[in-house]
């Protein structure tokens, strides 16, 4: 199991193609607000390294409503927690236990 901070990374695929399970945390809006701040290469492939990321992951946690209808409507993904962000790390504690158990 691996618990990823940020959507911003490339080789998620490929650890999904390894069989991994993927716990993803999205704080806020990455591809908008790249594109926004940084422009050139990062901002131009902001979206996909976004998509990617968010496709791959068997579990997104999301900070807020807006993120979660994001994730539904755009990435069409039904595997959504919606906590703050003291509370990621106990969830990320609770999977790893549950995953060891064999669930999950």
């Amino acid at each position: 199991m691996i618990r990823v901070i940020s959507v911003s990374y490339f080789v998620l695929p490929l650890l999904k193609l390894l069989n991994k399970k993927i716990i993803l945390s999205y704080h806020y809006d990455y591809r908008t607000m790249t594109e926004k701040d940084f422009g050139g290469i990062k901002g131009f492939t902001a979206g996909l390294r976004e998509y990617l990321s968010i496709k791959s992951a068997d579990l997104v946690i999301v900070t807020t409503e807006e993120l979660k209808r994001k994730v539904q409507n755009i990435y069409h993904k039904d595997s959504i927690v919606i906590l703050c962000k003291f509370y990621i790390l106990f969830v990320f504690i609770f999977f790893v236990f549950h995953h060891k158990r064999g669930g999950l």
